[in-house]
């Protein structure tokens, strides 16, 4: 190969090398244009698989404490993480089902302290739910408080810091009509106005209320 040549192919070869640095970028990853949306707004993220399974174990454990606690075996029952709106954690009993939902947005703004307190305050609902029956006590009431406090938990804590950029839950409403006018239900009044379980009056008329149309708001 003569010199001209040589230095021909050098020249080409570094060019080859400066152009796959563009495309590949210094660590590898290609520098392609991004074709992810950006986001809307600054929502706040929600904790992630590592967070969700280190509230998931916080709950069987204190489950498990309160058997040796209350000298009583207790099951261990479904986490979800499912919860929207302003509550950071609630019991849920459906028929023989029970289950414990946690909201992963709020749980995000103060983890360490939503992985003790809203943790404890959870199981604490079902354990005094098993302990006594949910329609012989007060949500809070003292029983409830009782089984906070063996937890090591203070059972009048409150969060008051900032819900920005947790998502709400939007509340679908549904018109109803009377005599005199339109009225708004929530959408558990209305399914059991499909069901056939309830029917509503207007207070001023009296007259029971008819579905006229649905608010998608």
């Amino acid at each position: 190969m003569c010199k001209s040549k040589s230095i021909a192919y050098v020249y080409l070869l570094k060019r080859a090398i400066i152009t796959v640095r563009q495309i590949v970028g210094p660590f590898g990853k290609l520098n392609m244009p991004s074709t992810k949306p950006l986001p809307a707004n600054n929502h706040l993220q929600p904790i992630g698989v590592e967070q969700q399974a280190a509230v998931v174990a916080e709950t069987e454990q204190r489950i498990h404490a309160a058997t040796t606690l209350f000298d009583k075996e207790f099951a261990i029952i479904p986490v979800s993480f499912d919860l929207t709106g302003r509550a950071a954690g609630m019991y849920k009993v459906v028929g023989a089902r029970r289950r414990i939902r946690y909201n992963p947005y709020i749980f995000a703004l103060y983890f360490e302290e939503h992985l003790i307190s809203t943790v404890a305050h959870e199981v604490a609902h079902y354990i005094s739910d098993c302990l006594y029956g949910l329609s012989n006590i007060k949500p809070h009431g003292p029983q409830w408080r009782a089984v906070v406090k063996k937890f090591g938990t203070d059972a009048s804590r409150t969060f008051d810091h900032s819900l920005e950029g947790v998502p709400q839950r939007q509340h679908r409403r549904v018109v109803y009509h009377c005599d005199c006018g339109e009225h708004q239900l929530g959408i558990r009044r209305h399914n059991k106005v499909c069901r056939q379980e309830a029917e509503y009056k207007c207070r001023r008329c009296r007259v029971v209320l008819k579905l006229s149309a649905v608010d998608e708001n």
